[in-house]
């Protein structure tokens, strides 16, 4: 959520005590640091209806997507096709045009951006650039 649903135009946070202080001042909602690590690491899975209602209303996101596994996979998704068409560049002309590919087409074209996402992970793992 922090990498593509964070406020346009706001620097995305360093760590977490920057994403708490940045949440909890835009929420009025006192969000800890530790709060913000446990969540983004897995160690919490029950957080505090408060924090869901701050987070949800936050990052622009249903409440269940921080709980239904359903709910959580579609906003998932339309997170990250926003996110795509938004902040990549990727234009109406682009996505014309992969929608008009036949189905081999767009699945050699996922192939491909799994691929290089895979790819940019593992130079990031490495500590290289991506």
């Amino acid at each position: 959520m922090i990498q593509n649903r964070w406020p346009a135009g706001s620097r995305l946070p360093k760590n977490n005590v920057e994403a708490a202080a940045a949440i909890s001042e835009a929420m009025g909602e006192d969000l800890s640091s530790t709060t913000i690590w446990k969540l983004r690491t897995g160690r919490s899975d029950n957080p505090q209806l408060k924090t869901l209602k701050a987070l949800s209303t936050f990052f622009g996101v249903p409440i269940g997507y921080f709980g239904d596994d359903d709910e959580a996979e579609a906003t998932a998704d339309r997170v990250a096709a926003s996110s795509l068409v938004g902040e990549s560049g990727l234009n109406r002309e682009a996505l014309r045009a992969l929608v008009e590919l036949s189905d081999g087409g767009r699945q050699l074209v996922a192939d491909f951006i799994i691929s290089a996402a895979r790819l940019e992970q593992g130079r990031r793992k490495d500590g290289g650039d991506a």
